[in-house]
C-alpha cells in the first residue's frame, strides 16, 4: 500500500502528459486522412463545405472526385497551418503528378485551403 501512496502524489503533480491539444503527429495523421478522403468530400456538396476553406467550382470538384490522392511525405505542421506533398493518381492508379497542398486550422478542424492539381 505504501508504494501506491507515494506514487499517487507524484502522478497528480506530473499529470498525464497532455499538452492541452493535439500533438503535431496527431495533426499530421488527420491531414493525411483528409488528403486521402478528398474524392469522397468533393463528391458531396455538404461534405465539401466542411472540407474546403472555399468550395471550388463544380468543374474543379469533379477533378477531385474522379481521381485519388495520397500523401507523398509526412505533412509539415506549424501552429494552424500545414503543407503536404501529394501524389495525384488517375482512376486506374497511375501517378499523374505531385503537388503541394495547404491546410489551415479553422477552430478545431483542419480544412483544405489550396489543392492544385497537375
Amino acid at each position: 500500500m505504501r508504494p501506491f501512496v507515494l506514487f499517487l502524489p507524484a502522478a497528480l503533480l506530473l499529470g498525464c502528459g497532455g499538452g492541452g491539444g493535439p500533438s503535431p503527429q496527431a495533426d499530421g495523421e488527420v491531414i493525411a486522412a483528409l488528403v486521402a478522403g478528398t474524392p469522397d468530400k468533393a463528391a458531396n456538396a455538404a461534405l465539401a463545405k466542411d472540407h474546403f476553406v472555399a468550395v471550388p467550382p463544380a468543374a474543379m470538384l469533379r477533378r477531385y472526385y474522379e481521381g485519388s490522392f495520397e500523401p507523398a511525405s509526412a505533412p509539415s505542421v506549424s501552429s494552424d497551418t500545414a503543407t503536404v506533398a501529394v501524389k495525384v493518381l488517375a482512376p486506374d492508379g497511375t501517378e499523374k503528378g505531385r503537388a503541394t497542398w495547404q491546410f489551415v486550422k479553422a477552430g478545431e478542424r483542419w480544412k483544405l485551403k489550396d489543392a492544385p492539381l497537375p
